[in-house]
């Protein structure tokens, strides 16, 4: 324990800026090399990221690639046995979310899902795209999970996560939702972390219905 504090005011995010302090992240994860990840969520401004290495205590740089963390507020950390993956969405007039894979400090997108016209040229429906939440690794199946508006999805890592049609919703959702965010417009996401059990079974805590339980079937609040 040095008993020190280590700050950053570096910004990933060019609309966030940081004199002495951060203010309180959204979640924090530290991956299997001890390295500690922290994520912040600012609403329709997006997020923030700071990654910091316990061994040698500095700050390590983040290529973020295509991924725009001007739009995307952090929801989440997980890591398989090689990639250290982010998840996060937004929901503001439109509903958005990304999973982004992090390979040697290098960003690059998993799956993205935004929302769009149905009929581009005269715009008469609107699709959402998944608000995403947070997500996790499931070792037994060698899959990721994620939860949005709609529900519990997975995708086999063996498949094109990147194509809507390879994740696979196993559970509408039936959980309450609260309006009123205090930097967007629509509702602040009620799931907050996801923990695999085993093949199909995991656990949630949400916002307002408690500590959740997926048994492979149903979902049950306590």
């Amino acid at each position: 324990m040095t008993k020190k504090f280590y700050f950053n005011g570096k910004s990933l995010n060019h609309q966030i800026h940081y004199k002495d302090k951060w203010g309180k992240p959204y979640c924090n994860y530290i991956d299997k090399n001890d390295i500690i990840w922290v994520g912040f969520g600012y609403g329709e401004w997006g997020g923030n990221l700071f990654v910091f290495q316990t061994s040698t205590r500095k700050f390590l740089d983040l290529s973020l690639d295509s991924f725009e963390i001007t739009l995307f507020p952090i929801k989440s950390f997980f890591e398989d046995s090689s990639s250290l993956y982010i998840s996060a969405g937004l929901q503001h007039m439109m509903t958005s979310g990304i999973i982004v894979k992090i390979d040697n400090l290098k960003a690059s997108t998993l799956f993205s899902s935004e929302s769009h016209w149905l009929n581009p040229e005269k715009r008469d429906s609107m699709i959402d795209g998944e608000y995403v939440g947070p997500a996790t690794f499931n070792p037994y199946s060698n899959s990721i999970y994620f939860y949005s508006q709609n529900g519990i999805f997975f995708g086999e890592k063996t498949k094109d996560l990147s194509r809507t049609v390879n994740w696979e919703k196993v559970v509408s959702r039936n959980l309450t939702w609260k309006y009123g965010q205090p930097d967007a417009v629509g509702s602040p996401m009620h799931v907050f972390k996801i923990c695999i059990v085993d093949k199909t079974k995991l656990v949630f805590l949400s916002q307002n219905n408690g500590v959740g339980f997926y048994d492979g079937q149903n979902i049950i609040v306590r």
